[in-house]
């Protein structure tokens, strides 16, 4: 195999992929996956891999310096990231692929698949799981310049008033409504994908109502807006010593 493809991926397939006899790969396995992690997105199934996403259409054959980019990228990855704590995945990966371009052997949209990645290790899925380091969410944040580069601001008490204002005004629903949908699920008559749609589509959770939203939003604050990620360090405890990372 010398590119890679979405699916099932057999041992001999990978081992041919790297430029390796079988069993070398075998005997390097957990380096090899490692490395994988930079080009795509997989699951190890019996025989092999199951591959579900390839992060650049770019990248699909095996090159030995792509982990060093991808290690670039990570190290780099806290101390690009504002200090505030608030910032976005595609701000810092344009920071990251500016400061590094000489050394990083990716594309742009490589870069921000690994800055993507790298939140993800560190920080978890923004409301769901915490990482590493600690743990994330997002938020509606100002946009703003700040001595040649962009910053972003969390909304203060009043403009958060207004934004709630407005959330209700675009994405309420009637709570009867959703309660007799919750009941359909319960009932069978109706699947989970079938009532988040119906939800969905009561909710107006589509472009054109979260356009109408960030518009009407932008106009009473006064500032552009986007959804920013505030991210946050946790205490970790080494040698029953709680420190901060």
């Amino acid at each position: 195999m010398k590119e890679l493809h979405l699916g099932k991926v057999s041992i001999k397939e990978l081992a041919d992929w790297f430029g390796v006899k079988e069993k070398t790969y075998r005997n390097t396995k957990q380096k090899r996956l490692e490395e994988l992690k930079a080009y795509a997105e997989f699951e190890e199934v019996y025989g092999g891999i199951n591959i579900t996403k390839i992060l650049d259409e770019n990248l699909i054959i095996y090159k030995k310096s792509l982990s060093k980019s991808k290690e670039i990228v990570f190290n780099a990855f806290d101390e690009e990231w504002d200090k505030s704590g608030l910032d976005t995945c595609s701000h810092v990966a344009d920071k990251i692929y500016t400061k590094y371009s000489n050394k990083l052997d990716i594309a742009h949209s490589t870069t921000y698949s690994y800055t993507r990645a790298a939140r993800k290790e560190f920080y978890g899925v923004p409301f769901i799981s915490c990482g590493s380091h600690g743990h994330c969410s997002y938020a509606w944040v100002k946009i703003t310049v700040q001595d040649g580069d962009i910053k972003y601001l969390a909304l203060n008490e009043k403009e958060e008033q207004i934004k709630k204002q407005l959330l209700k005004k675009y994405f309420s629903t009637d709570e009867e409504i959703e309660m007799h949908i919750a009941m359909e699920v319960e009932s069978g008559e109706i699947t989970k994908a079938e009532a988040y749609d119906k939800i969905a589509e009561l909710r107006s959770y589509n472009r054109a109502g979260f356009m109408a939203f960030k518009r009407d939003l932008e106009e009473k604050i006064g500032s552009k807006i986007t959804r920013g990620t505030f991210i946050e360090k946790t205490l970790v405890a080494t040698d029953d010593i709680f420190i901060f990372e």
